[in-house]
């Protein structure tokens, strides 16, 4: 996905709506055609492989689990001779490597695959990057603000009852910059999002004539179209005071609430949202959350991404 261009990204978005209920994909549509999807998958998140069996059901093709198991024991040799071994029987591949260990490792391993794979491949995700939970993202927040094109887009640090790796965070800072929105990052100091990706974001905006800057008080959503909100830390680790005191003082308030937000900005984050933890029940209950139809937007998402990995038009048969 960091491959496309804004006009490509804009294409696949078009066909992520496309693909919307009462009929999800038309009879002729060539991803019918399909019959086998394989995955290799290692630490994915459970929402993201629910979203394949249900997009898989969608179109009736059946799913494979190739394996992956033991992938924290194996070179990187040993895995891609392993995917290109299963890659002659199936007719797209389905990767997603988070790596336990080693920040950035399963990132490596599945551009290693993308670039020996004989069939067309889609990553859901991997420690660095969330190309497909993005994808869902832009593409509900185009579909409801018209377009992203000069629309401000905060990305921003909240609470939640478990870490989350911020690889969604980081390809949608991209992928929106490169549709031409204003990209604010609202995070603490001492939780940065990657350095490397606050760059890429620069330069993307740049040529697609958007802005971007970086805020550190959480009194920064005065002027926001939509704010998507991760949490980085758990609030559990706010309950032990000896250990994180200066955190547990500093940023206890960062909390979503109807007077943090402007009454026509749009909020998202990663479903289930956890009430009173990230937001308050006035927001989550609002019009204006996103949130309970993102994982229809993933399914979405996921069927617009194989069927332009399929497609002999366009010009690329993998999206990373």
């Amino acid at each position: 996905m960091l491959t496309l261009k804004g006009d490509e990204i804009e294409d696949l978005i078009r066909r992520v709506i496309s693909y919307g209920p009462p009929q999800w994909a038309k009879k002729d549509d060539d991803i019918r055609r399909l019959e086998v999807l394989g995955s290799l998958f290692h630490n994915i998140p459970l929402l993201e492989a629910r979203a394949l069996q249900i997009a898989a059901g969608r179109i009736g093709c059946r799913t494979v689990r190739l394996g992956w198991d033991d992938a924290q024991r194996m070179s990187t040799e040993s895995i891609q001779r392993e995917a290109n071994t299963f890659s002659k029987a199936i007719d797209v591949l389905l990767t997603a490597f988070a790596d336990s260990d080693t920040f950035g490792a399963g990132r490596r391993v599945v551009e290693q695959l993308c670039a020996v794979s004989r069939v067309p491949l889609v990553n859901l995700s991997d420690d660095l990057y969330a190309p497909q939970s993005a994808l869902a993202l832009t593409s509900a927040l185009w579909d409801r603000l018209g377009g992203l094109k000069g629309k401000r887009v905060a990305v921003s640090w909240g609470f939640g009852s478990k870490h989350i790796l911020p690889s969604t965070a980081h390809s949608l800072c991209l992928m929106g910059a490169s549709l031409g929105a204003d990209i604010r990052v609202v995070t603490p100091r001492e939780f940065p999002l990657l350095n490397r990706v606050l760059r890429d974001t620069q330069d993307r905006v740049k040529t697609a004539e958007g802005t971007f800057e970086e805020r550190h008080d959480f009194d920064s959503f005065e002027d926001v179209d939509a704010v998507y909100a991760m949490n980085w830390c758990r609030l559990d680790d706010f309950n032990r005071p000896e250990r994180n005191a200066e955190h547990a003082s500093k940023y206890r308030n960062w909390h979503f609430t109807k007077d943090v937000l402007p009454q026509k900005t749009l909020f998202i984050t990663d479903p289930p949202v956890q009430t009173e933890l990230l937001a308050t029940r006035a927001v989550i209950d609002s019009a204006n959350n996103l949130t309970p139809d993102m994982f229809a937007w993933m399914v979405q998402a996921l069927l617009a991404s194989i069927s332009y990995v399929i497609d002999d038009n366009t010009k690329h048969s993998v999206l990373l």
